[in-house]
């Protein structure tokens, strides 16, 4: 019901997160793809973010494009902190305007519901940083593995008869930090496991991808300008 809500605002706080970073700490608008994810491996339902964040950027009030050569994010808790941040400011400021629809849990209450919201905030968020890239077809593999798919692989679909359906799934809560994850086995009936699959379809025209920051189409309209004006000063220069 509120499904297209909460994915929107993922979006925005998340990508939020990453350019008031970039702007605070480099003075640059980097350019991002995100893509939303529902699902576990286990295929239960958990809606989250994966991010591609360019190692430069658009210096900012300047038609300038940098590199940053060294590691150019932060500590995890911070970033975590700061896209939660972004995240309740932005749910307490649509709630308030009746863009949400309040269940029956909260009878209909909005302090209820920001009572329920609070307890949440305060809670422990994770963000996890992995280090730069520089290899373009690991980045595109990267992408590719959370676009353009199902949430779950056939190969590891391991059994299939007239009662049940089995699969793998890689299990993360139960493995040792930094070790490789234990392959635990699902059993369900035909139609749990169509409730679990079904529940990552988006609804209709949703989109699944955005591009914040410098691949907006905005900024993308800009870079091009200014690759344009630089091609053609290397022409004149040659002459």
């Amino acid at each position: 019901m509120n499904e297209n809500f909460f994915y929107n605002l993922l979006f925005k706080a998340a990508s939020m997160a990453i350019k008031d970073w970039f702007a605070h700490k480099h003075n640059i608008r980097p350019g991002i793809v995100c893509v939303l994810h529902t699902a576990g491996s286990d295929l239960k339902y958990h809606p989250h973010i994966h991010m591609i964040v360019s190692g430069g950027g658009q210096i900012i009030n300047s038609n300038n494009i940098v590199e940053l050569k060294s590691d150019y994010l932060t500590k995890q808790r911070f970033l975590a902190n700061k896209f939660k941040q972004f995240f309740f400011k932005f749910l307490f400021k649509e709630v308030e305007k009746g863009k949400l629809i309040i269940y029956k849990k909260f009878h209909s209450d909005i302090n209820s519901f920001f009572n329920w919201a609070r307890d949440i905030r305060d809670q422990h968020w994770i963000v996890n940083i992995q280090k730069p890239l520089r290899n373009i077809e690991k980045i595109i593999g990267y992408v590719g593995r959370y676009t353009k798919r199902a949430c779950i692989s056939e190969y590891k679909i391991t059994h299939v008869d007239n009662n049940s359906i089995k699969f793998v799934f890689k299990d993360y809560k139960n493995s040792k930090h930094k070790a490789n994850p234990i392959l635990t086995t699902v059993c369900m009936n035909h139609a749990q496991f169509f409730d679990a699959l079904l529940q990552h379809v988006p609804n209709k025209k949703f989109t699944m991808i955005s591009y914040p920051g410098l691949y907006s189409s905005h900024y993308r309209k800009l870079i091009n300008q200014i690759n344009s004006i630089n091609n053609n000063c290397l022409k004149d220069n040659d002459i």
